[in-house]
């Protein structure tokens, strides 16, 4: 079928869509196949989209989306817990090796002194 500005069937007084079996107007545009001489109204050919069953769909793969979003988030939070409980750990360790390097360089002024003094 292809899309004509307007088809007249010159046989009959009335025009009629040869889906839906209701009349047409002939100066609208129609699909229309020339081999079978059917002409049909373009709502009958495509139909309209009912939007209320697309807001379902729409509702879905917003919460299905949501749900991922929060997925992420909650394993973001994790990461930054560990990473945070990580870095703890390093400044405690870095913080004892600090303090032993200050220890063995006190004692070693300490022992270099007791030598300059004897």
């Amino acid at each position: 079928m292809v899309l004509r500005d307007r088809v007249v069937d010159d046989f009959y007084d009335e025009q009629y869509c040869d889906l839906c079996e209701t009349t047409r107007h002939p100066e609208y545009g129609v699909y229309y196949c020339d081999e079978c001489r059917c002409a049909a109204h373009i709502d009958c050919v495509i139909p309209t989209v009912n939007t209320g069953l697309r807001k379902p769909v729409e509702d879905l793969t917003l919460r299905k989306l949501n749900e991922e979003i929060a997925d992420v988030e909650a394993e973001m939070e994790a990461v930054k817990k560990a990473m945070d409980a990580k870095l703890e750990e390093l400044m405690r360790k870095i913080e004892w090796l600090k303090t032993k390097r200050h220890e063995i360089a006190r004692s070693r002024m300490h022992a270099e002194a007791e030598q300059d003094r004897a």
